[in-house]
Order: C-alpha cells, then sequence, then structure tokens
C-alpha cells in the first residue's frame, strides 16, 4: 500500500496491490474505491509512486506515476489518475518484490528488488537498464530505501542490509 499525496480526497489517495492481479485507488476519508487499474500480469507485490504537483499537471503530462512491481517480473507504470499504463518491461527473473522511485525531480530513476536478491537501477522514462546489479543478496529483496538521491539501502530474507551507489 502506498499514499499519493498529490490526490484529494474527491479523486482518492490510497492505493493499493492485489493478488487479483489489479490496483485499487481509495478515498483518503471515506475509503470508497475509486478506481481499479487492470491489465497487470501477476500478483502485485510492491508499489511505489512519485507525485507530481498539481501546479505541474498539464492535459499532457502526467500526474504523479505509479510503479507496481509483479510475481511474474514485471515492472509497470501507471499515470494512475488517468488509469493508463504509460510502460511495462521484464525487471527480474522472479517477482519483483520491491520498488523505489528516486526523489530528485526528473531524475526519471526507479530502482527495483527481486525475489531473484538483486537490485536493478532503471530508467522509469524508458524502461532501460541503469545498473544491472546495485547488490546481490542470496535472498528476495523485502525492502529498499533510495536515500540523497545516490544511496540505496536494500534489505533481504537472508537477514542483510545493503547499501550501494547509484
Amino acid at each position: 500500500m502506498v499514499q499519493d499525496p498529490s490526490l484529494d480526497n474527491a479523486k482518492g489517495g490510497v492505493l493499493s496491490g492485489a493478488r487479483d492481479t489489479t490496483v485499487h485507488v481509495w478515498a483518503r476519508t471515506s475509503g470508497a474505491c475509486m478506481r481499479a487499474l487492470r491489465s497487470q500480469r501477476g500478483f502485485v507485490q510492491a508499489l511505489a509512486v512519485i507525485p507530481k504537483p498539481r501546479s505541474a499537471q498539464t492535459p499532457t503530462q502526467p500526474g504523479s506515476t505509479l510503479a507496481c512491481g509483479a510475481t511474474n517480473g514485471k515492472v509497470r507504470l501507471w499515470d494512475h489518475h488517468r488509469g493508463k499504463q504509460l510502460r511495462a518491461w521484464e525487471a527480474h527473473a522472479l517477482a519483483v518484490t520491491a520498488v523505489a522511485f528516486t526523489s530528485s525531480k526528473g531524475s526519471g530513476l526507479l530502482v527495483t528488488g527481486g525475489a531473484d536478491g538483486l537490485v536493478k537501477a532503471w530508467d522509469a522514462r524508458t524502461g532501460a537498464c541503469r545498473a544491472r546489479c546495485l547488490a546481490n543478496h542470496s535472498s528476495s529483496v523485502v525492502a529498499l530505501a533510495v536515500v540523497d538521491d545516490g544511496k540505496v539501502f536494500s534489505a533481504a530474507k537472508d537477514g542483510c542490509l545493503r547499501l550501494a551507489e547509484l
């Protein structure tokens, strides 16, 4: 589950992934489901959002970008404001278990962790791999944190916390 602060209460604000392969957008105030994003293949395992301020949104520029990692090893990016899939690519040999965007505006980097133990960096605008192996764990990656737009912390079921530089 992840929150998108760029959405107001009327349009939702909390997003959740499900085993039915959908992502739902929920209203923060009422808890009502505002919309469902379909066409995800594989159970949704990981979500991350990089909000775009309302003032920067235009009809030709998407709102916040949502990254979804799935059990089939794919990452899908969505403009969830419009319910439109932006792109998808094969990210890992096994499930994508963690996703995180870098925080700097315009960097467009997405970091993924997988059940294969690898941590990778991607250009979110194109889906091109920027780093094939930032870290290599002996088991599934369970969490990622990108700090200072250059340091990537990854935690895995092997009990290790690794630090890598972008």
